[in-house]
């Protein structure tokens, strides 16, 4: 589960990365103003070990790591 609170409403892409930089799985959409929970499954990242998710819009951008075991 990835959380995000936006100060803003508007277009925004959630994106998972692994080590290498390469794109896992990528979410745009419409986000509201508040606090948003995305939840994924191991099963739609294939992989594991230390992955890095990127949120970025015309308003705010952010990136953090996160570790994902088996």
């Amino acid at each position: 589960m990835i959380g995000l609170r936006l100060a803003k409403e508007g277009r925004g892409t959630l994106s998972i990365h692994d080590v290498t930089g390469r794109t896992i799985r990528s979410i745009e959409r419409d986000w509201t103003r508040g606090y948003h929970e995305v939840w994924l499954y191991r099963r739609e990242i294939g992989a594991t070990g230390v992955l890095y998710y990127r949120f970025e819009s015309g308003f705010f951008t952010d990136s953090r790591k996160m570790v994902l075991v088996n």
